[in-house]
């Protein structure tokens, strides 16, 4: 700690304004970085697929393009909150390159949500996404899975009930940054 003090104090004493705003700018570009896990997000698909297991059901496999897809949705979630508003988390800011749009739920606007996959990689099909958001800035694998076992409409895609009954996830992406949480399903297996 007394180290990273020195070099701190150096770097305001000799650097002007604009290299400092850089090196601020760096510096928690770094401790972002070194905070996001991708262990989080392997232990969210085990945990989601575990469960699956503990229900009869088979695992679902692991997509390297619907994992960017999470990867990239809950970094636009966290940095640019396109959910705000009447838009919900399955919403996209203007802040990237994708197509953009506030989804409030309705069919209409589905394809904002159900094409992201094509749209941001070359998996073939349509992706099904669950969010989930707290206001503590650290979600665990186990507050988020709890969470969606408590809600039917969330359970229901993860265990193929309801009217996700009979449908066959061939594809599974999940993320989790911060205090946002995504995963993403599939139809289609992912050749990738």
């Amino acid at each position: 700690m007394a180290k990273s003090k020195k070099i701190f104090t150096f770097v305001l004493k000799h650097l002007s304004i604009n290299s400092i705003h850089i090196f601020l700018f760096l510096l928690i570009t770094i401790l972002i970085a070194c905070t996001d896990s991708p262990e989080l997000n392997e232990n969210l698909t085990d945990a989601i697929n575990h469960y699956r297991m503990e229900n009869g059901l088979s695992e679902i496999p692991v997509s390297q393009s619907l994992t960017i897809v999470a990867e990239t949705h809950v970094e636009d979630l966290y940095f640019n909150h396109p959910d705000t508003g009447l838009c919900n988390t399955h919403s996209w800011s203007d802040k990237g390159n994708w197509t953009a749009g506030c989804y409030i739920g309705d069919i209409e606007h589905a394809e904002i949500m159900w094409g992201k996959p094509m749209e941001l990689t070359s998996y073939t099909g349509y992706g099904y996404e669950i969010t989930a958001f707290s206001t503590n800035n650290n979600l665990t694998v186990e507050q988020v899975l709890k969470k969606w076992q408590d809600s039917d409409e969330h359970n229901d895609i993860i265990l193929n009930r309801g009217k996700w009954n009979g449908i066959e996830w061939k594809a599974i992406g999940s993320a989790i940054f911060k205090n946002y949480a995504v995963v993403w399903f599939g139809k289609e297996v992912d050749n990738n």
